[in-house]
């Protein structure tokens, strides 16, 4: 029997021991979420970082559409997108630097927003046709903004910003909403709803034809995608599935559709690959609370990064140095930033 310093050692060696194997341990586990105790929002659904500035779009605390711009984690401006009220669903730059705010408005009617950063200016890019924009996806000439159409069907409208001028009219998408949109082998590829049952589909649009097609179906599970992230040849989709629980899934290759399987969740609603190799989801798990999962792609692991204080999470981003950061609403009612470094 060890005594004294024997029993010191070994127990140093065990806790050695224990730290160094990873097998049961969480994928990251050095981090950890503060909050930037935003105070006088009262919803923040979109975040995007650029360089040293995080934008965030919401509803200021006179329920304005507004856009959020934050250095060094302190706000440093908030500008009116509208002396209306909505959602702010999609958030995104252009080469130039530009910046533009999707939103939807009380009615429903959506519309696409381009701020300067140079001048400050706000100024609203024509969209028409749309009754609600979920998402935007900016490519090297189009900007791309997805929702509802005013006839009810998947909308799809491509923005020419280098003019600065004209939306082109895209076909709508056979399904009855468009959630969310990502470009995949050079396509448009749109994910949203259709039937009366509430079905998740995927569809790509040939440029050539001018037509969409259908895209490797996800299964009749499956009942809403609201992000996509591709990452090489593979493909992740975050939503709902249609028994209300929590899903993502992945698409690798020509392979089909797999459930990831994420635990104790309710729900997804963003998707985020780290620049170090982490698939980073966000949403509600299943005591309705705000949280943040991590999936280590290497081993199949999820685990939670212990998000606090949030009813939710909207979307997710990240800025150079590596660090995450997480918008929603926290559990005093505002909308909220919370930063995972």
């Amino acid at each position: 029997m060890l005594c004294g310093y024997g029993c010191c050692l070994l127990l140093a060696i065990l806790l050695l021991c224990a730290c160094s194997d990873d097998g049961g341990s969480s994928p990251v586990v050095s981090k950890s979420w503060s909050s930037l105790g935003i105070t006088d929002s009262y919803e923040l659904h979109s975040v995007l970082a650029v360089g040293s500035k995080i934008y965030a779009g919401g509803l200021s605390s006179e329920n304005h559409v507004s856009l959020r711009i934050f250095e060094n984690d302190v706000q440093t401006d908030l500008v009116d997108v509208s002396a209306q009220t909505g959602v702010s669903w999609g958030i995104v730059d252009d080469p130039d630097g530009n910046i533009y705010v999707g939103w939807t408005a009380v009615g429903p009617k959506g519309y696409v927003a381009k701020y300067d950063q140079g001048t400050g200016v706000i100024t609203d890019t024509g969209l028409t046709g749309a009754a609600q924009v979920y998402d935007l996806y900016c490519t090297d000439s189009l900007l791309w903004a997805v929702g509802v159409s005013s006839d009810g069907a998947g909308m799809v409208s491509a923005y020419d910003y280098e003019d600065g001028s004209s939306w082109i009219t895209i076909p709508d998408t056979p399904t009855q909403t468009a959630g969310t949109m990502t470009f995949y082998n050079e396509a448009p590829l749109v994910a949203g709803q259709i039937g009366s049952g509430c079905f998740a589909s995927l569809y790509k649009y040939n440029i050539t034809a001018s037509s969409w097609f259908p895209y490797q179906s996800i299964g009749g599970n499956a009942g809403q995608i609201w992000d996509l992230v591709v990452d090489g040849s593979t493909i992740y989709a975050g939503g709902t599935a249609r028994n209300f629980s929590g899903k993502v899934w992945k698409l690798q290759g020509n392979e089909s559709w797999s459930d990831l399987n994420i635990p104790d969740c309710g729900q997804i609603n963003a998707l985020l690959m780290s620049s170090d190799g982490m698939l980073y989801a966000g949403g509600i798990d299943t005591s309705g609370y705000g949280q943040v999962w991590v999936y280590r792609i290497s081993d199949d692991k999820w685990a939670s990064t212990d998000l606090t204080d949030s009813y939710t999470v909207y979307d997710l981003t990240e800025t150079d140095t590596g660090a995450i950061y997480a918008v929603g609403e926290d559990l005093h009612f505002n909308g909220q930033m919370w930063k995972y470094q």
